[in-house]
């Protein structure tokens, strides 16, 4: 965009130049998946929070919590309109834990990289996804948290009478499986 304007400097006038840049901008999301084993999984069963973070991973106070999916899955939308690299945390939400439910406790860092070709168009790199777990540090195609449910044993206890007519019942002469 360019800006002119004529400004008068007590008698002096002078043509003032403003260019502005704005480049379009572009969407992106952050898709995961949650796996429940053991049963099937609900609408806006399990929460998700990302939180921002700076290039040295240490989280701000500024996030953004998403329920799943009836499939399970859940994603964040965001806009880019300026080139940077950002910095993104994301766990699950384990307020409110489900009973019989053992959660995930892994912990995603995502790095998005957008750039500007200073031409009026944003772009989006396929953005690195880091996994963190108890057993380590690995680079991750996806993020996944897998949960499992356990229901908690039942006994039962069926008792039963069996009663012959036309005759008297010997003992043992029946077995029931």
């Amino acid at each position: 965009n360019l800006e002119v304007a004529l400004v008068d400097y007590g008698g002096v006038s002078e043509m003032k130049f403003t260019n502005r840049y704005q480049p379009a901008h572009v969407e992106f999301s952050i898709p995961g998946t949650k796996v429940l084993k053991g049963r099937n999984i609900k609408e806006n069963e399990f929460r998700f929070t990302l939180t921002y973070a700076d290039s040295s991973w240490n989280e701000e106070t500024s996030s953004i919590t998403v329920n799943n999916k009836y499939d399970g899955t859940f994603s964040y939308r965001f806009v880019y309109d300026r080139a940077g690299t950002y910095y993104y945390v994301i766990r699950e939400n384990k307020e409110n834990p489900l009973p019989a439910v053992t959660y995930d406790d892994t912990v995603y860092r995502v790095k998005v990289t957008v750039n500007d070709d200073y031409k009026g168009n944003i772009t989006v790199e396929d953005p690195v996804i880091t996994k963190i777990t108890d057993a380590g540090i690995e680079q991750a195609e996806e993020i996944v948290f897998a949960n499992i449910y356990t229901p908690s044993p039942v006994k039962v206890s069926i008792t039963g009478k069996k009663k012959l007519v036309g005759r008297s019942l010997a003992e043992g002469e029946f077995t029931f499986l």
